[in-house]
């Protein structure tokens, strides 16, 4: 699945870059670049040696193939975040928090932490703090932007329950029709603002996830010399099937000038 996604990312980024005219190309570039890394990240990581149980790859390249995927995830979700708010105006914390200046700062923060931390623990040094700095820096981040999401689609699906019940009563006063006379249209939204939502929500399980994760399966609070295998399967089975959801909803996001 992550080989195939991988695949159309890569088509998608060879037909975007023929669009010259396309204003918004770098952003629809940008999100297919990341797709296309997480996915080759974790289709190479699964085809050549599964969480390298067989010691096939150094513990540095494990380390890096693992870790790109929680940057990737909030990078994409951060650009899809800031392009929403840039074209529907809206507003509901400082613009400073979300301005394109500062998102680009906490993508290449999140980035080079992740990188060090994977570096540092595939040179067997003692990582555990910025291990754990980068997982609380996932669910922090993580949690402002998904519930940033879902609070931006209230108010769209508000300001167009709003519009379209003044257009509704527009028409029956100008047909004479009465209200059971009358049936409005039903309501729509933007198919990319809803999947947009919907790509958060599987991106705020993630963050569940992971906390469940630090606390239960490896113990992050209180050391475990040895893991659950049951645990440790059912959390990482959950986290590919969340990371493909996320990687094929955000590539429709960024396959949308074809539509």
């Amino acid at each position: 699945m992550f080989a195939l996604i991988a695949i159309y990312s890569l088509v998608s980024i060879a037909r975007l870059w023929n669009r010259k005219n396309l204003l918004s190309q770098p952003y629809f570039l940008a999100l297919n670049f990341l797709v296309l890394l997480l996915a080759v990240s974790r289709s190479v990581y699964l085809f050549v040696d599964a969480y390298n149980s067989n010691a096939l790859l150094p513990p540095l390249a494990a380390y890096l193939l693992n870790a790109v995927v929680f940057p990737c995830l909030t990078s994409t979700f951060s650009l899809m975040f800031s392009a929403l708010l840039a074209a529907t105006r809206m507003t509901f914390i400082s613009k400073s928090v979300t301005s394109a200046k500062l998102v680009a700062v906490v993508i290449a923060v999140h980035f080079l932490l992740s990188f060090t931390t994977d570096i540092l623990t595939g040179l067997h040094l003692d990582a555990r703090v910025l291990l754990f700095v980068c997982q609380v820096f996932y669910v922090l981040w993580g949690l402002v932007i998904f519930f940033g999401f879902t609070i931006i689609f209230s108010r769209l699906y508000k300001a167009a329950l709003l519009r379209q019940n003044l257009m509704d009563k527009h028409t029956s006063r100008k047909l004479g029709l009465s209200n059971k006379q009358h049936k409005p249209p039903k309501l729509t939204l933007s198919l990319g603002v809803k999947v947009t939502l919907v790509s958060a929500i599987f991106g705020l399980a993630t963050v569940a996830l992971l906390v469940y994760g630090m606390v239960d399966v490896y113990g992050v609070f209180n050391y475990k010399s040895r893991l659950e295998p049951w645990k440790w399967w059912a959390y990482h089975t959950t986290f590919r099937l969340l990371e493909i959801a996320i990687c094929i909803t955000i590539s429709f996001v960024a396959t949308q000038p074809f539509r």
